[in-house]
């Protein structure tokens, strides 16, 4: 959102759509930065594979590597909104 938009939210004037909320959202999550971080964990987690892990790839492997990439998504996105809270006075 503009700054204009900010200052007329706070004055009560008008109230946002569910399309600027969610778009807000994405803004504050940096999906770029998400993205990359996502990238490097999976990246991770296939070099810290046994060689042999193909063949024997069952069902507890999968949702480890489910469960690792959404919680480094969801830490990432975290640490992104946690920055733009921390630095809203210099990301002006």
């Amino acid at each position: 959102m503009a700054q204009n938009d900010m200052q007329t939210l706070s004055l009560g004037q008008a109230s946002p759509t569910l399309r600027e909320s969610l778009a807000a959202y994405h803004e504050l999550t940096k999906p770029g930065i998400t993205l990359m971080v996502v990238i490097t964990a999976a990246a991770g987690f296939y070099l810290a594979l046994p060689r042999n892990a193909f063949v024997y790839l069952n069902v507890a492997t999968a949702a480890r590597f489910i469960a690792t990439i959404l919680g480094t998504a969801l830490v990432s996105a975290g640490s992104c909104a946690f920055n733009h809270v921390m630095e809203r006075r210099y990301d002006e």
